[in-house]
């Protein structure tokens, strides 16, 4: 896996090509993940896996735990936009789908908030749109994808592509990502 670090004006720099678990902890550090006042993070998960909670979401605001102990930390704001029912289909009956997480976060996103994609493609017209409104808000942006990164990978401020072309594996890798992600984050404020 790579990580990449951009300018913040839409251009990515290639950083480092690093082992996966040193790129995931830069993108956490760099991305502000574990910054004592992290604003809210927004992630987004499209398609098939709608229907679960983001591991990110659940670390921040539900249950903290790693390794089976339980952190006792406050909870971090965390929103997972691909969750809500009935924003997605009223937004999509009335107007498209490809506008529905663009407009949940120009409702709700700061400029001290993080936006988190995950998407194995990286060209859902849906997830660009978002990215670019957070952009616009001031978010920094974070990518996990697939090989190539589609238009996505433009716009990340931080992405972590998997280096396959094969969805499940793709998947699979994003969910350890996440898992990581959320243990670097109770590691820092579980303290």
């Amino acid at each position: 896996m790579a990580v990449d670090s951009g300018s913040g004006d839409g251009r990515l720099q290639e950083q480092a090509s690093l082992p996966g678990p040193q790129s995931i902890h830069q993108t956490a550090d760099e991305g502000r993940l574990h910054h004592p006042d992290p604003g809210s993070v927004f992630s987004l998960q499209p398609r098939g896996k709608q229907g679960r909670t983001s591991p990110l979401q659940k670390s921040q605001t539900l249950c903290p735990r790693s390794g089976g102990r339980v952190w006792k930390r406050r909870a971090l704001p965390a929103v997972c936009l691909n969750t809500n029912a009935s924003v997605l289909t009223a937004w999509a009956n009335d107007f498209s789908y490809d506008g529905v997480f663009e407009r949940q976060v120009d409702a709700l996103g700061e400029n001290k908030d993080v936006f988190l994609a995950i998407t194995t493609s990286g060209n859902s017209q849906n997830i660009i749109r978002a990215m670019q409104k957070a952009k616009e808000r001031g978010m920094i942006v974070i990518l996990l994808t697939g090989k190539g990164g589609g238009l996505a990978y433009k716009l990340a401020h931080y992405a972590v592509k998997v280096p396959s072309s094969n969805t499940p594996r793709i998947q699979e890798a994003h969910a350890l990502i996440l898992h990581t992600i959320c243990q670097i984050v109770d590691d820092v404020h579980g303290k």
